[in-house]
């Protein structure tokens, strides 16, 4: 696969999450996984999310209250070390199964305007589940409600977020090197994502704020879901 198609595909990716605020390694694993292993495009993902995170929170890093971050990430460690190892040694097919169907479930509960809520007890089995999930698949959503229960101002929410993602992308990075997943096709595929990622950053940001988006967060949910059910069939038909 041509790198400048991979860098339109996580371009477009990242222009979704800019807009939507979430979704962009969904996207690239569902999409480019359809031409390069599964396991290629999950290892890729933490270099794209260390640039598009980074700049995020370089916008406003006072916001990041990594107190109430850290715990969580802490919590998704045995999880995160689990799934890493694991990764290679699972075929490309149950790995984009297991995409589709999270980001099916996923979709369906949010329109439903089920909220998923997790008290003091159930955090540390959703954060080694939420850690599992993203070092396997690439799908951190699950780490939204557990960061939500700890901050509820909406500037902090969004900034401490990402600045968890690049913790946990910086703890599965190495973890997919030492499983021999990032290969030069990977680190070039990642590199040549960067204009494209600033790009869509931008452009994204500046639709984002001209827009409602509680009203069109429901169309983003609805694009991904639909997006999921073409892909799970189109691997049952191959």
């Amino acid at each position: 696969m041509a790198l400048f198609e991979i860098a339109a595909i996580i371009g477009c990716a990242y222009l979704f999450q800019a807009v939507f605020g979430f979704g962009a390694a969904l996207i690239a694993v569902v999409v480019i996984s359809a031409i390069l292993p599964a396991q290629s495009v999950v290892a890729m993902i933490p270099m794209t999310i260390l640039v598009a995170c980074l700049l995020t929170v370089l916008t406003d890093i006072r916001a990041v209250r990594l107190s109430e971050v850290v715990p969580v990430v802490l919590k998704s460690m045995p999880g995160i070390v689990v799934g890493g190892i694991l990764l290679g040694r699972i075929s490309d097919a149950i790995i984009v199964a297991m995409v589709c169907c999270l980001v099916i479930a996923y979709s369906a509960f949010s329109l439903r305007g089920g909220v998923l809520r997790v008290g003091p007890r159930g955090e540390m089995a959703l954060a080694s589940g939420a850690g599992f999930a993203i070092a396997i698949t690439g799908f951190g959503i699950l780490f939204v409600p557990l960061v939500m229960r700890r901050l509820d101002d909406p500037r902090e929410f969004r900034i401490s977020l990402n600045a968890m993602w690049l913790m946990l992308g910086s703890i599965r990075l190495p973890i997919y090197a030492a499983a021999g997943l990032v290969t030069r096709q990977v680190i070039f595929g990642a590199l040549a994502s960067i204009p494209a990622i600033l790009v869509s950053l931008v452009v994204g940001s500046w639709i984002a704020g001209r827009i409602d988006p509680a009203r069109f967060r429901r169309s983003g949910l609805v694009f991904l879901g639909i997006l999921a059910v073409l892909r799970l069939v189109l691997l049952v038909a191959t």
